[in-house]
């Protein structure tokens, strides 16, 4: 086994009866898990801090959420260069949306155009799991996840990631309570933890610390919980 680096990109060369075969492989998961949960006026994200490389913890504080402009929200997983890459050309396009429509990008619009990005990148897609968040035009509430091609699926309470398995099980444990949506921003809050807690005890990619995004009518604010103490 012979470990040869080019241009930055990883060539894994393996000798079988004196023949040497190339094996490109571009993709590596940076761990990450994500959860979000749609209210009437409102919607929280909430995404766990910890990058791994690996079974290496790069960082415990990692953000995985940005905002595209005032109503929306996206957290993303996976292959950090591809979650950076899209990240930034979402965030280019709602900053263009903003001065073309004198208006913030609504969680529908944002979710089309991520869509139509990831389309785009069909051939070679985007090794990245994707969670959008915000208002539609109305001031409800809207999460959507994605498929590497770009499809749209939307929940109430929908989570990605690494530790899908874990959070979506706690999730749909409440959901019968809270449906269609939350009412109040502090029941939700208090979910999405509680799923987070449980998976930090059975997923080591899980970190320390959870951050969470709220998008409201008025602003999005941005907050940090630790779930599990530090060793």
């Amino acid at each position: 086994m012979i470990h040869n680096d080019l241009k930055g990109k990883c060539y894994i060369m393996t000798t079988l009866c004196g023949v040497c075969y190339g094996k490109f492989r571009p993709y590596t998961n940076n761990g990450g898990s994500l959860a979000a949960a749609s209210g009437h006026d409102f919607t929280l994200l909430a995404a766990d801090s910890q990058l791994v490389h690996g079974m290496t913890i790069a960082s415990t504080v990692f953000e995985r959420t940005s905002a595209l402009g005032n109503l929306a929200a996206l957290g993303t997983s996976g292959c950090v260069a591809d979650c950076d890459s899209l990240s930034h050309d979402l965030r280019m396009e709602a900053e263009r949306y903003f001065w073309g429509a004198e208006m913030s990008m609504e969680a529908s619009v944002a979710a089309q155009v991520c869509s139509q990005m990831m389309y785009a990148r069909r051939a070679f897609p985007y090794y990245a799991s994707l969670l959008l968040c915000g208002l539609d035009r109305f001031g409800t509430g809207r999460v959507c996840v994605f498929d590497s091609f770009g499809s749209i699926t939307e929940g109430q309470m929908v989570a990605v990631g690494s530790a899908q398995g874990v959070l979506q099980a706690v999730l749909d444990r409440f959901a019968p309570r809270y449906f269609p949506r939350f009412r109040c921003i502090d029941d939700a809050k208090e979910v999405l933890l509680s799923a987070f807690k449980v998976a930090a005890r059975r997923d080591v990619s899980v970190g320390h610390f959870v951050d969470l995004t709220l998008v409201s009518r008025t602003e999005i604010l941005c907050d940090t919980v630790l779930i599990r103490a530090c060793d």
